[in-house]
């Protein structure tokens, strides 16, 4: 028969009698997952803030637009707004019984009831503020500033506190559930996302120098400003390879050693200090410069991963094999486990155990078949074992949709990309054997029974020795018949 490509959009409906919904999982591997249930077009602008009422029957959001609105999280439907507020909103926060909600604009902070969108209070902030929490009790409300500081309110506008963060806006701020204790996070943590979300473009690094830059005009004497334009420095200074822009490197050596000579504890401050060094061939700078940040946080992930770059340039394989075993011995997002097994393959090809950094390719393939991480991985390898290994991982992505997430279109996006990577790799074949099972037992649509049974009986023929695609053909009955 023949084979046919065709999205759709997943709609609950009746099962056909005596149909299996879906085959086997061939992988049998399962993951954590989310599922998207419903987009609501909020806001004109930037969404800042959302919340939601404790007993989830309402949703507050927060926008640039300098709005606050609340909704139907079930349906989408729009319930009311909360007039007042005339600049952009930094958040939005609801108190734990319910009967209140907290904005802020500018230094403009409001009390509102959340049925109705009624106002109940208001006051003034200090300073304008950049982001609020409440505390587990609901009666203090704490307001991140634009001048550095902290500042705790009740909620008729009766101050309690002021901390002071550091020069730089406060960005975000958190109580503990206990309510004992706050975190907060300043202008620093935007800066250096900006720079970690450098790829080549310049405006990530512009932002994150506009930053600092701002910041140094209150505090002529913040490292952690200084810290911020040394890893701009050395990002432009990055050519490839080992290869940088020697006066750049100059710059960036220079306000690294500022940094950490203004505050000798910050570990930042250290580690781009090394990678300066590294970047410059000063060896000994760049371990000195190691050593003291593994002292302050050693089981710092940047500090781990420039530990295990300098025992590469010792020649200490067999160390650097253990750092990073030990980093991935711990949790850790896409990014860094990707990069992980990059260094787990250079290290692997430098002792020439090909097979060895072969597989390290391949997970990082797995993670994410198409990113930029896996586009280099694949690139380092022949090009069948590169569409196999391709293939595999979106088979991966495909069975986590399907199987996983129940998002059929998602799964039929991946299943087709893995059978375009490897068309003779039976796996690909057998999942969107699955993608068309699906609505063929859910719906009783005969058609889609027919294409799952030609994509099964491909998935067979391409490999007589897997089982799944016979066991999923077994299980529809012989032809004629579904």
């Amino acid at each position: 028969g023949a084979l046919e490509w065709r999205g759709r959009s997943a709609k609950a409906a009746a099962a056909a009698p005596g149909a299996a919904r879906l085959p086997p999982r061939p992988t049998g591997r399962t993951f954590p997952t989310m599922t998207w249930i419903r987009t609501i077009p909020a806001h004109f602008s930037a969404v800042k803030g959302a919340a939601f009422t404790p007993d989830g029957a309402h949703l507050l959001t927060a926008g640039f637009d300098a709005t606050v609105k609340m909704w139907n999280p079930l349906t989408g439907d729009p319930e009311c707004a909360f007039p007042g507020h005339s600049a952009r909103v930094a958040g939005v926060c609801v108190t734990p019984d319910g009967h209140a909600a907290v904005t802020a604009s500018d230094t403009a902070v409001r009390v509102w009831g959340p049925p109705g969108c009624k106002a109940l209070s208001s006051f003034t902030a200090p300073a304008p503020v950049f982001a609020l929490a409440l505390s587990p009790s609901g009666k203090t409300v704490v307001l991140g500033q634009g001048d550095g500081r902290v500042t705790a309110w009740l909620l008729d506008g009766t101050p309690v506190g002021t901390l002071t963060h550091g020069p730089g806006r406060v960005e975000s701020v958190a109580f503990a559930p206990d309510g004992a204790r706050l975190a907060t996070a300043a202008v620093y943590a935007s800066a250096m996302g900006f720079i970690d979300a450098y790829e080549g473009k310049p405006e990530p690094l512009s932002q994150a120098q506009a930053l600092a830059a701002g910041w140094l005009k209150q505090d002529f004497a913040s490292a952690r400003a200084y810290t911020c334009l040394a890893r701009i420095a050395l990002k432009r200074a990055y050519r490839s390879g080992d290869d940088y822009d020697v006066d750049m490197v100059v710059k960036a050596r220079g306000y690294a050693d500022k940094a950490v000579a203004l505050d000798p504890a910050l570990v930042d401050a250290y580690f781009v200090q090394a990678w300066t060094a590294k970047a410059g061939k000063d060896a000994s700078a760049a371990r000195a410069a190691a050593a003291a940040a593994r002292r302050l946080a050693p089981t710092l992930w940047a500090v781990q991963s420039l530990s295990e770059a300098l025992a590469v340039d010792d020649g200490d394989l067999d160390g650097a094999e253990r750092i990073v075993a030990g980093m991935l011995s711990r949790p850790a997002d896409r990014k860094h486990a990707a990069e992980a097994f990059e260094s787990l393959e250079g290290i692997y090809a430098r002792r020439g155990d090909f097979d060895a950094a072969d597989q390290s390719h391949r997970r990082v393939v797995e993670i994410e078949p198409g990113s930029a991480w896996a586009k280099r991985a694949l690139s380092q390898m022949p090009y069948g074992v590169a569409t196999r290994t391709l293939s595999n991982a979106y088979c991966l992505k495909a069975e986590t949709e399907l199987w996983g997430r129940s998002a059929p279109d998602a799964a039929f996006a991946a299943a087709r990309e893995a059978v375009a990577a490897d068309p003779s790799n039976w796996n690909g074949a057998y999942d969107m054997g699955a993608y068309h099972q699906l609505p063929g037992a859910t719906k009783g649509d005969p058609r889609e029974m027919k294409q799952a049974r030609v994509w099964y009986e491909r998935a067979a023929a391409l490999d007589p020795k897997a089982s799944v695609p016979t066991a999923a053909l077994a299980a529809l009955g012989p032809r004629g018949g579904g």
